[in-house]
């Protein structure tokens, strides 16, 4: 199963803490995952390497691009 995460605005508080937590179980399961995420997001180079992250500007373009 091919899982897709949209969180182009998420990268501080609880919203991060949730998508790491979600991240984290989706790497443990090996799942196949994409996730469009903000730039400001810092991952652990585990992450990097297991899921395909798609970087996303934080502004109104970067935003629109990633939609």
């Amino acid at each position: 199963m091919k899982f897709v995460i949209h969180a182009p605005n998420v990268h501080q508080g609880g919203g991060r803490t949730l998508l790491l937590a979600l991240l984290e179980e989706l790497r443990t399961l090996d799942a196949d995952c994409v996730a469009v995420l903000d730039e400001r997001l810092k991952l652990s180079a585990e992450f990097s390497s297991e899921i395909a992250v798609l970087r996303v500007k934080p502004t109104v373009i970067g935003r629109f691009f990633a939609e």
